[in-house]
């Protein structure tokens, strides 16, 4: 609501922005001859010491592999596709430059309260934009806390962070129906969609225990989870494997 310029992005607190590779982003993505509802920059992912100590020589730190991102000028719905095939990073709300009058006409909105509040949202935005233009090239420095929110804590703290990805992802399964509803999606992006919230929510039993861990895979087969991965010989294994594990034991 407070965002003047035509374009802004998300910067998380301890993180850094590579701000001579995003320029050169920008500049590229005009090749795109279009109006640009979102751009995609490249993670390096690296630890807080690592920084610290080559924070001078950010030229050093930017030419490190990156991997989270592809080589893409084109639909959001493509796009997401082709990632999650790819296996590259497409729910965090960082990395990517938004056009603030599309964000705003879309009145799209985090869930407040709640971690995973941007898995909950991002793949949405993505998946109704128009045109979005990604680059593998590094813009954003994540770094990696000894301390962090999801990644560390108690049996309970793993079990509320699985829960609150639940309720997360059913509102944004509620909003990209709509989208296939509407055809704003087609029926094979829906089951790519569909596949992509399996794959992020099963994993999440392996950081739980006991009643926590049982709780959570209630959560899950209330939802028929494994119902959502893709009908071909992989996603027919992953749901036969799931079942014997959790379904019926």
């Amino acid at each position: 609501k407070k965002v003047k310029t035509s374009y802004f992005t998300f910067l998380d607190a301890g993180d850094v922005l590579i701000v001579e590779n995003i320029i050169k982003i920008v500049e590229k993505s005009v090749c795109c001859n279009k109006n640009i509802d979102l751009i995609f920059m490249d993670f390096i992912d690296i630890s807080e010491e690592f920084y610290i100590k080559n924070k001078h020589n950010v030229k050093k730190i930017s030419i490190l592999n990156s991997k989270y991102r592809l080589d893409f000028c084109g639909k959001g719905e493509n796009y997401f596709c082709k990632s999650v095939i790819a296996k590259k990073q497409i729910d965090s709300a960082c990395g990517i430059i938004y056009n603030t009058n599309f964000v705003k006409k879309k009145h799209f909105n985090y869930l407040k309260g709640y971690v995973h509040e941007d898995f909950g949202v991002t793949p949405y935005i993505i998946l109704s934009a128009e045109n979005v233009f990604s680059q593998s090239i590094p813009g954003y420095l994540y770094l990696r806390e000894k301390v962090s929110i999801t990644a560390n804590g108690s049996n309970y703290k793993h079990f509320l962070n699985a829960n609150h990805a639940v309720i997360n992802a059913k509102r944004l399964m509620k909003n990209v129906w709509e989208l296939r509803e509407n055809k704003n999606i087609n029926k094979k992006s829906f089951k790519i969609f569909n596949s992509y919230i399996a794959n992020a929510l099963i994993p999440k039993i392996q950081k739980l225990n006991g009643d926590y861990k049982k709780k959570y895979i209630e959560l899950l087969n209330e939802m028929n989870i494994e119902d959502m991965y893709l009908k071909n010989l992989k996603g027919l294994a992953k749901k036969i494997i799931y079942k014997y594990k959790y379904r019926y034991k």
